[in-house]
């Protein structure tokens, strides 16, 4: 995934989250409030059956028993000064009662009114089967988060798409300028390096020359910065040829490659490379030996060394120097506190995206004056 894609997904994915949660605590106050409002008016309305039983039955003097409830169409338990008189609701012939005007127990709401007669505080409680009522209210509300889902989610991509506009704007001149950068750099490279391999095949003498080898290390090494540049993808992944080849022989060709700059810095090389065959994209293997040689020469001072050791399926390439735990080295366009001989600030961030790309671990540490570029799992 591009990094413009990153950025608009993490945009939309944290407006949405921090949007939903408000919602939901707005959502669940609002069942709430319904909720209780429901509560009572179905109360109210049960309370109002209870006086006008109450009314009816003024002049029996509440000597009602169980007998004479069964025959009541409304469920009905009569308290008098505390004491259950009778009842034709099961539960509370034995149970304790509350004291609350109205209250929800399981899928029934019950209330009760009390009233002071002159034989006594009698207090009326029935119950009504609420548990419809209350699916009714929460399937509403349901939909309502839903459609508050939708909704937030739209304003999400809008919003996104309005204010990252700009930084896709930027991404896309970043990467035409770096394609045409990298394009406009490849013909006068290729011109520099076909000439002087021609003038070596013409006159081999000139291979011993030292500023004809300076030359071609400086050549090089602008080759390498225009292969950094065009590995470097804003938009889009390169693609992955694999093929099978020997990981140590690329190595030594790598290594010739760098001993005349590794020379002229007299910095001392030291390699122990065993038989290694991988299944990967050769040239993105080379691009990261590169960076990795081309990071220790850069940072190790003269007459140090540096260390080139395969073995199972760890690659290291170790030199002389400090680490600078400063600054994020491993970001692209980042470079190190010493950055004498210049460079983009690309090479580690290369390494660590062809790991990435192949599965396989990248580290870089220091210890007692070493400074370690480690791969594991090749």
């Amino acid at each position: 995934m591009s990094a413009e894609r990153r950025t608009f997904w993490l945009f939309v994915v944290t407006y949405f989250l921090s949007t939903l949660l408000l919602a939901g605590v707005l959502l669940y106050q609002d069942y709430s409030m319904r909720k209780e409002h429901l509560l009572e008016r179905t109360a109210q309305k049960m309370q109002e059956e209870l006086r006008n039983f109450l009314r009816s039955h003024v002049g029996k003097g509440w000597r009602m028993g169980v007998e004479d409830l069964e025959r009541v169409s409304l469920p009905l338990a009569i308290v008098v000064d505390g004491k259950m008189r009778a009842s034709n609701i099961l539960e509370f012939r034995s149970a304790a009662i509350p004291t609350r005007p109205f209250w929800l127990h399981g899928e029934w709401l019950y209330a009760s009114v009390t009233e002071q007669k002159r034989w006594g505080e009698v207090r009326l409680i029935t119950r009504h089967k609420i548990d419809k009522a209350l699916t009714r209210l929460r399937v509403q509300v349901g939909w309502t988060a839903a459609a508050a889902l939708l909704f937030i989610l739209a304003i999400a991509m809008v919003l996104g798409r309005m204010f990252l506009g700009p930084i896709r704007r930027l991404l896309r001149r970043q990467e035409a300028f770096i394609a045409e950068t990298t394009h406009e750099i490849n013909t006068p490279i290729a011109i520099l390096l076909s000439n002087l391999e021609m003038m070596e095949l013409l006159r081999p003498e000139l291979k011993e020359c030292e500023e004809l080898a300076r030359i071609r290390s400086s050549a090089d090494r602008i080759h390498r910065l225009y292969k950094d540049l065009s590995l470097v993808r804003l938009e889009h992944e390169m693609p992955k040829h694999l093929e099978t080849f020997s990981l140590d022989t690329l190595l030594r060709e790598r290594l010739d490659a760098f001993r005349t700059l590794l020379a002229q810095k007299e910095i001392s090389l030291r390699e122990r490379l065993a038989p290694k065959e991988i299944h990967a994209d050769r040239e993105e293997w080379m691009r990261l030996i590169d960076n990795l040689l081309s990071n220790a020469a850069k940072y190790t001072p003269s007459g140090g060394i540096v260390t080139v050791t395969l073995e199972g399926d760890c690659l290291q390439v170790c030199n002389t120097g400090r680490l600078d735990t400063s600054r994020p080295i491993l970001r692209p366009f980042v470079r190190g506190s010493h950055h004498a001989e210049g460079g983009f600030g690309l090479g580690l961030a290369l390494v660590e995206k062809v790991c990435r790309r192949h599965g396989v671990r990248f580290k870089i540490h220091e210890k007692s004056g070493v400074v370690c570029a480690q791969i594991d799992g090749i």
